[in-house]
């Protein structure tokens, strides 16, 4: 998807596809799937049922989008909410993938310090997973 959407982009609006900067944007793909799968993996620990999931991503993940300035541009957001964004692996994801689109970008545009955030979270993601995370469902 993320694939498609360069090319789209590329043809479209004429974005400029990134040389060698290309290789932080595939670095940070990389990292946040697998991150994201990680946390989602985590997150089936609460959620009491695959009809409840739809609801449980959302309420999770459209506040995360709406803090970190992927539906809202940053500077339109107080200061204080960009740092709680900060926390939490959807701003660090963002600004990982953007740096490669960056005009002032030079090199691989690997994003090291955003990168970091999001292993860690899908660390902790994978640890919870690993404890809670059953095929079966549970009763009740």
């Amino acid at each position: 998807m993320a694939s498609l959407l360069v090319v789209f982009g590329r043809f479209a609006y004429d974005v400029a596809i990134p040389g060698p900067a290309l290789v932080g944007f595939v670095l940070a793909l990389i990292v946040g799937s697998a991150a994201f799968c990680s946390l989602a993996a985590a997150v089936t620990a609460v959620v009491p049922s695959e009809a409840a999931a739809p609801a449980a991503a959302n309420a999770i993940t459209l506040p995360l989008f709406f803090i970190s300035g992927v539906f809202i541009p940053a500077e339109d957001l107080p200061r204080w909410m960009l740092s709680v964004a900060d926390f939490f692996p959807v701003k660090p994801f963002a600004d990982a993938l953007l740096a490669a689109f960056d005009p002032a970008t030079t090199g691989l545009a690997i994003a090291w310090g955003d990168l970091a955030v999001v292993v860690g979270w899908g660390l902790a993601g994978a640890a919870v997973a690993a404890r809670t995370f059953r095929w079966a469902p549970r009763g009740g």
